[in-house]
């Protein structure tokens, strides 16, 4: 199972993709929105979530949710932010999503490869959180 983990901060992002990887999953890192859309044009096929943070450079999650909701509505997205409560999806183009707080700690039942992404999304969701907007849309049938 293949996550794609977003943010514009190294140690971040770093101790996320560490993680998930610990648990198992391949794990690709992208600094911003923009080199994510690229990632996940090139890999569409072979991913099976996206973990991003909300503020970005160049590109933010929002944004990024907007454009994966139109290109890749399959592709679930969690989001991650450091500040207060969002609302994806409230009057944007962007499907509801579940939203995570940092800092990142690890859940008690690290999720593994051979889960299907909402029980991943739902584990990750379990870490402390300000604010969750309903589960992912559509998701893929596990592999």
């Amino acid at each position: 199972m293949q996550i794609l983990v977003v943010d514009d901060e190294p140690g971040v992002r770093q101790v996320a993709a560490r993680i998930l990887a610990e648990a198992g999953f391949d794990i690709i890192e992208a600094s911003d929105g923009l080199q994510a859309l690229e990632i996940v044009r090139e890999r569409a096929a072979t991913l099976d979530l996206v973990v991003s943070d909300i503020v970005m450079p160049r590109l933010g999650g929002i944004e990024l949710l907007e454009q994966l909701s139109l290109t890749y509505p399959e592709l679930p997205v969690v989001l991650m932010s450091g500040f207060g409560p969002v609302h994806p999806g409230a009057g944007g183009r962007a499907r509801p999503c579940t939203v995570l707080s940092k800092p990142l700690i690890a859940a008690r039942r690290t999720p593994t490869p051979t889960d299907s992404p909402r029980p991943i999304a739902s584990n990750l969701a379990s870490t402390p959180k300000r604010h969750a907007v309903p589960t992912l849309n559509r998701l893929p049938n596990p592999r």
